[in-house]
């Protein structure tokens, strides 16, 4: 399948770099006020660091930010054209739609402020974990990674909108970070054995939907709905009409564990799913072994995160204007890994996710 890194075609990586000039020419409008996009101010590169004032639990001063720092820190662990090309390809190729896409998903997670959330762990997360209603374990037959959801384990009461919004978004962005290169996909399975009305909760739904369409597209493989009861039927009429019908495509409703097998073989399925591996969830405590960056080491990265940007920056428009130039390639890739590793190297000192002190991931 063609579209992604490595496998794009000409006029695919035409719209690429046409893309990518649009944003770095955009790129140093101030976040708050860039074209069509009204976003919030946003904190520095030193809440990837965890550093907090000393006068509150924010994170060290704010100040405003430009288009590619949002989006330099959206990468993570991801290549950058990765991330570029979800947008595209959810727009089917349109580079103007593309561009507001991610402009819009950019202001959204300046508002969540995700460097902050990851850089807290599970500290105000971890009933919701701990429960077991989520977790990942195995892949399906095309390798994507596997997300599981009890929803009998969800009462809709126990916690607020907004702490469950933060915690779909952390879940969200740790699963990102166990995915192995290669994989941008994640199938979902939600069981709705002895589903009862206490569970339907319709914010989270609609906020779950809103975050595969919008804020991290492409990002669904499937999602399995497992032994749906009648009661179940009357809320779907609700909810389905939010769901943009691409996405409906890929939901499927199964009548027993029994039909996972067409989708997940049988070895990755839990038992408790009808499977036949034995694996059960156990929380593994979350100890907040977060630690801080050594004071030497904070400007260091600074001064290090801003020249890669920026001679990134400059490759990638060198490329545009010299499309079939190897040398630029070649250093252009380079970029792109040391972009991945510094990124990582900042991420190393977030408290260890559930997963990754599970040590889960796709083998």
């Amino acid at each position: 399948m063609d579209g992604f890194v490595g496998r794009l075609t000409q006029e695919q990586n035409q719209k690429l770099m046409e893309m990518w000039k649009i944003i770095i020419d955009m790129g140093k409008c101030n976040i708050n006020d860039p074209p069509k996009v009204d976003v919030s101010k946003r904190r520095g590169i030193k809440a990837l660091l965890g550093k907090k004032r000393a006068s509150s639990n924010s994170l060290v001063e704010e100040k405003d930010s430009d288009l590619l720092f949002e989006l330099f820190l959206a990468f993570a662990t991801d290549d950058p054209d990765s991330l570029i090309l979800r947008f595209l390809r959810a727009r089917k190729w349109d580079v103007n739609k593309g561009v507001e896409m991610l402009l819009n998903a950019l202001k959204w997670r300046a508002q969540m402020d995700i460097p902050q959330l990851l850089a807290g762990g599970e500290r105000d997360l971890g009933k919701q974990i701990e429960s077991g209603k989520f977790f990942v374990f195995g892949k399906d037959k095309m390798g994507n990674l596997v997300s599981y959801t009890r929803v009998k384990l969800h009462d809709k009461n126990a916690q607020s909108q907004e702490d469950s919004e933060k915690f779909t978004v952390y879940y969200t962005e740790s699963v990102r970070r166990i995915l192995p290169k290669g994989h941008e996909k994640i199938t979902l399975v939600f069981d709705l054995t002895d589903f009862t009305m206490n569970s339907m909760d319709y914010q989270m739904v609609k906020f779950l939907v809103t975050c595969f369409e919008a804020y991290y597209p492409e990002s669904l493989h499937q999602c399995l709905v497992v032994n749906a009861p009648w009661i179940f039927w009357g809320c779907w009429k609700i909810i389905k009409p939010w769901i943009d019908p691409i996405i409906c495509e890929k939901i499927k409703f199964l009548k027993s564990y029994s039909e996972l097998v067409e989708f997940i073989d049988v070895d990755q399925i839990p038992k408790y799913f009808g499977g036949e591996n034995p694996y059960e969830f156990k929380y593994d405590e979350f100890r907040g072994e977060s630690q801080s960056m050594p004071e030497d080491k904070v400007n260091e990265t600074n001064s290090k995160f801003d020249t890669l940007r920026d001679s990134f920056v400059e490759t990638t428009l060198k490329l545009i204007n010299d499309p079939n130039n190897q040398n630029l390639t070649l250093e252009r890739n380079k970029l792109k890994e040391q972009i991945q590793s510094l990124n990582a190297y900042i991420e190393s000192f977030y408290p260890k996710s559930i997963f990754q002190r599970s040590n889960i991931s796709i083998k």
